[in-house]
């Protein structure tokens, strides 16, 4: 008799993202990457890959790695290049957690962990950020946590993805020194640690245990979500171990090239990521202005902003209502923070097109 594997996956549902198709017209907040043109050499890199479409692309993406060491000084063989940071989760989940594990992770904060945790077969144990101490990570209660319920693996996010609050880098070194006293791993998602002041080249290391890998997003930090890039750095045993779980050729020959190619362009998007800075100050001054209150002192990331709903409560969403004025936002309600929105980072023009509809829609309400 054939087994039937749906009752485990029948109280799971795809996670929400944004970035899904928009009708004509529409501009996109619920996305958060860069958004400056691409310099030359990216087209270049993608023009010249079309030779090679009809070959397998190399499964070590070993060109990527080499850019990586060249300009960032990374060593390859710690380093898993995956079609995403997507997939980056996917793979250690895969690999780390099963049937008896469990997954700890933060909320708010971004719904993939627990969703491929899920996928695995373990246990997901939630903690809690709280809103009135800003969504900050309290490091008596998290570490308390970890020693309580041994996770096999922790996830972490900095900065905080939707919040944008940073975890300082001693406190990440606490979280892996807990986890380290029973076996455990932690994950940090560094997804948009080139636009804190952290900046790009920063790696925190795998700690004093070996047990911290770092994920990182191309995709959100050159602004190419269409090709999909992202890498764990892991020890060399555990970053082998990530490399057999990951498939075969999942990084396409033109995301590698262009990759490798942006690698090469850094001092070019540092600038991008400082401008970045600047538009998110001017946006969010702007949305100040237009009667949304946004806490510059701890929702400090650089590619978006932030905020509560401020029609909270009428019966009326506010996605919705901006959305009826040409603007998508993000809500973050599928990550854990219900009556709360984010919007991405835009240039200047659709920046004040979002200020704009914010405006009228609470003008429309006598906000």
């Amino acid at each position: 008799m054939r087994k039937d594997f749906s009752a485990r996956y029948s109280a799971l549902k795809s996670p929400e993202h944004g970035g899904a198709s928009l009708p004509s017209g529409l501009i996109d907040f619920s996305i958060s990457v860069n958004p400056f043109p691409l310099p030359s050499s990216a087209a270049a890199a993608y023009t010249e890959a079309w030779s090679g479409i009809g070959l397998y692309p190399d499964t070590e993406c070993r060109e990527l790695k080499r850019a990586a060491e060249k300009h960032l000084k990374l060593c390859p063989e710690e380093l898993v290049v995956t079609n995403g940071s997507a997939e980056a989760f996917q793979i250690i989940a895969s690999a780390m957690l099963g049937p008896g594990c469990k997954s700890l992770v933060l909320s708010p904060g971004y719904c993939d962990y627990a969703h491929v945790s899920k996928l695995a077969g373990a246990e997901v144990v939630t903690h809690r950020l709280l809103a009135d101490e800003g969504f900050r990570v309290r490091p008596d209660r998290l570490l308390a946590e970890i020693r309580d319920i041994q996770p096999e693996v922790t996830w972490l996010c900095s900065p905080n993805n939707p919040t944008g609050v940073t975890i300082e880098d001693r406190l990440i070194e606490k979280v892996a020194d807990a986890a380290a006293e029973y076996g455990g791993t932690l994950v940090v998602d560094r997804a948009y640690a080139a636009y804190s002041e952290d900046g790009f080249g920063e790696s925190i290391g795998f700690g004093k245990h070996g047990n911290i890998l770092t994920v990182r997003s191309l995709t959100k930090d050159f602004g190419i979500p269409g090709l999909r890039l992202g890498w764990v750095q892991a020890p060399r045993n555990i970053a082998g171990i990530l490399q057999l779980a990951k498939p075969c050729w999942s990084v396409n020959f033109p995301a590698q090239a262009v990759g490798a190619a942006l690698l090469g362009e850094l001092d070019y998007f540092k600038d991008c990521w400082k401008k970045s800075a600047i538009l998110r100050r001017d946006l969010a001054a702007g949305l100040n202005q237009a009667g949304i209150t946004i806490d510059e002192e701890v929702f400090g990331c650089g590619i978006f902003v932030f905020f509560k709903d401020p029609i909270e409560g009428s019966g009326i969403s506010f996605g919705e209502s901006v959305l009826r004025h040409g603007v998508r936002l993000r809500d973050c309600t599928s990550m854990g923070a219900p009556g709360y929105f984010r919007a991405g980072v835009r240039l200047t023009e659709d920046n004040e097109f979002l200020v704009r509809a914010v405006h009228n829609v609470l003008a429309a309400r006598g906000e």
